[in-house]
This record gives C-alpha cells, structure tokens and sequence, in this order.
C-alpha cells in the first residue's frame, strides 16, 4: 500500500478517520460498557435496543449536518479534496456503531475466538481491496476509502449474523420505552463518566492529525498516519483482542475474588508487556532505515516518527488490555481525571513543537507526553486494585530504558564498523 498511496492519501483518509473516531464515541454514549455489568435479561435487550437507537439517531444527525454544511465541513477539516464522499460519513458511523455493539454482545456471551477471526478477516479484506483499488481504480483517497468501508462491512455482517440474530426478537419484544428509560438512568455514570473519559482519549489520539494538518500539511500529516496505523496494529489485534476476555473474567472476580483479580491483572500486563518490548525497542531504534528500504525512501521520515512515538505504544497496548478496571471498581470520574491530564501533557507537547516551527520535536515531545501519561494510567490501576503500582511500574520503565540503551548500543556499534 505505501507503493500505491502518497502520503497525501493517507493525510486525507486520516483526517476522515478522525472525525469518525470523533463521532462513534458519543454514537451510543459507551452504554455498550455496562453489558458487562447488567444480569438481568430483560434490562439487557434494553440496553441493546437503546444503544442501536442512538447510534441510528446520530448518524441521521450526522447526514442532516452534512447535507447542509458540507461546504463548510470541507473547508474546516481542510479536506476538499473529499468532496462528496464526505457523504459516506453517516454510513460509515452507523456501521461501526453497530458493529461495536454486536462486538460488546458476542464479548457478554463469550464467543472471543469468532470475535478474533473476524477481526483478522475483516482487516485482512479491508487491506488487500486498498491495494486492488489502488492498482485498478484509485489510487488516492477514494482507494482507502472503499477498502476501510468493505472492512468495516465486513465486521458488521459477520458479527451480525454470527448467532446472535436469533436474538433480535428479544429486543424487540421484550423492550420497553420505560425499560430504556430505566437503564439508561441507571447506567448513567457510563454518559457522564466513561464518555468524556473515551472522547478525552480518542482527542489525545487525534490531536497530532489536527495540529498536523494546521500547521505542517496534510502530506505530514499522512506520514504521521501511516507511522500509528502500523503502531496501531498490535493494539487492534493484540489489546482489543485480550481487553474483553480479561474485563469479561475481571467482572466475574471483582465479585467473586479479588486477590485473583489482583493476580489476573498483573499477569496480562507483564504478558502484553513481554510481547511488545522487543518489537517495539527494534522499531524505536532502527525505524527510519526500516521504512526507508521496505516501504521506500518518500516514507523514511514515518519511520522516524514511529521511532519517536514506539515506547509510548508498549504502554498504551497495556493501558488497552487492562483499564476496564477503572469501570469495574466504579472509578471513572479517577479515570476522566487521569485522561484530562494526559490530554494536556500531549496538546502542550505538541504546541510547544509548533511554536519552535520543528515537525520532529513535535512529533517527539507528543511521544514522550503519551509514555508519561499511559505510564500514570498503567499506575492508578494497579493503586486502585491495591498493588504495589511502584515496584511494578518502575521494573517495566527499567526494562524499557535498558532494551532502548542495548539496541541502541547495537546500532553505533555498527554504524561505527562500517
């Protein structure tokens, strides 16, 4: 795909994303977080009902805006280049939604292995049709538009009709306007607490692609896009994998036993962690020669940017794996707070790169933000928990300082040979 699409492409189809990351978080208003939480049949299928009304009512929302202001949205995002495929946005949020509700279900009802497989199918369908539209038809932004858009097709139908449409009857026949009404005041710690918390992340993420865009260009900003959508790949396959198995057993032991619990979290961490060290120390060092001879020399400077951002990664996937604990224990407001923070750390680190006009030092202070601020998040869950956060914290910070400081050492050795 580097071969095929610039990186004014992937700039485009970048800020796309972003805005549907923006919009798929208040989609449902995370009530999907308490499928896990609800025993009750009855109130579940309420809750599923209210989560697909939502995401329907948003998406109609989000095409009423658009068929008046797309102009105006176009020239904000600084994405005219669009034009009106712009207009596949209100599909592409309803899709998603619905396709992150069927995922919350299955989860409940612990099919993981069918939830893994059309993961990797959808992702592996989604990739190879980019590279086949890009060849044949487009090889610019609409290409990765009609291969993330068959992707995401994808997903919502294999999930959709994999068992649980023996269920939609339920929803409909037990549900009540009354039965919503009553979850969703019940859950609304999830609208008030873990929605701000989620779109304080999704911004963190998405702040580099507006910032980016302002004050760089989109070509920067696709070299950005295409250094984290490589990041991101152990995140989607690996935490998302591992984070509704652990929240799904975790709900099961807050009630049950919490010194397994405790045992529990702390050995996904170190798990995710062990994966990811290694990896992810070889692409911090070695990235740029790495992008420059496998993906070509236009991409040499995302290799770079993956090399500022890569340890910032290891921490964001345990983050991934295991910060359900948060809703469990009822901490969200702790765990809003704790992202409020984060997101200040990584705009000020990012600004501070624009007013010193270095797309580098933006890009490197805005990792070294996101390390701190996943490193505090990976603490208060083990505090909250009641696990010594320090010892655990401080051996994994020591061993990424020391992996950093072998590969580093490895490649002047080299570098000096030769």
């Amino acid at each position: 795909m580097s071969r095929i699409y610039s990186p004014e492409s992937y700039g485009l189809f970048s800020v796309f994303n972003s805005i549907l990351s923006n919009l798929s978080v208040i989609a449902f208003l995370t009530y999907t977080g308490a499928f896990f939480l609800e025993r009750d049949s009855l109130r579940f299928y309420s809750l599923v009902l209210l989560t697909m009304v939502l995401s329907v009512v948003t998406s109609i929302v989000c095409g009423i805006i658009l068929f008046f202001f797309k102009t105006q949205v176009l020239d904000f995002f600084q994405i005219d280049a669009l034009g009106n495929w712009i207009y596949l946005l209100p599909v592409f949020l309803l899709i998603f939604s619905l396709t992150s509700i069927f995922t919350s279900w299955l989860v409940k009802e612990k099919f993981f292995s069918k939830i893994a497989g059309v993961n990797v199918g959808s992702s592996l369908s989604g990739k190879l049709l980019s590279i086949g539209f890009g060849f044949f038809l487009f090889n610019n932004v609409y290409g990765l538009l009609l291969g993330d858009f068959v992707s995401k097709l994808v997903s919502f139908f294999s999930l959709g009709f994999s068992g649980l449409q023996k269920l939609y009857n339920k929803i409909f026949t037990k549900a009540s306007f009354k039965n919503l009404k009553n979850v969703a005041y019940e859950y609304r710690n999830f609208p008030l607490y873990q929605l701000p918390t989620s779109y304080l992340d999704v911004i963190a993420v998405q702040a580099p692609v507006y910032v980016l865009s302002a004050s760089f260009g989109v070509s920067n900003v696709g070299l950005y896009a295409f250094s984290t959508t490589l990041l991101d790949l152990p995140i989607n396959l690996l935490g998302r994998s591992v984070a509704p198995v652990f929240f799904q057993k975790a709900s099961e032991l807050v009630i049950e036993s919490k010194e397994q619990l405790q045992k529990l979290t702390t050995s996904i961490f170190y798990k995710v962690f062990y994966l990811g060290l290694i990896p992810v120390s070889i692409i911090s060092v070695y990235g740029d020669l790495i992008f420059k001879y496998v993906f070509g020399d236009r991409w040499e400077m995302a290799g770079v940017f993956t090399a500022f951002l890569g340890y910032s990664y290891i921490f964001k996937l345990t983050v991934s794996a295991t910060s359900g604990v948060f809703a469990l224990y009822n901490k969200q407001k702790a765990e809003f707070t704790f992202n409020i923070i984060g997101l200040v750390l990584k705009v000020s680190a990012l600004l501070l790169g624009v007013y010193l006009k270095d797309l580098k030092l933006a890009i490197l202070f805005f990792g070294i933000a996101s390390a701190a601020s996943s490193i505090l998040i990976n603490f208060m869950i083990f505090k909250v928990l009641n696990l010594p956060a320090h010892k655990i914290i401080g051996k994994a910070v020591a061993l990424v300082i020391c992996s950093f400081l072998l590969f580093k050492g490895i490649r002047i050795l080299i570098e000096y040979s030769f």
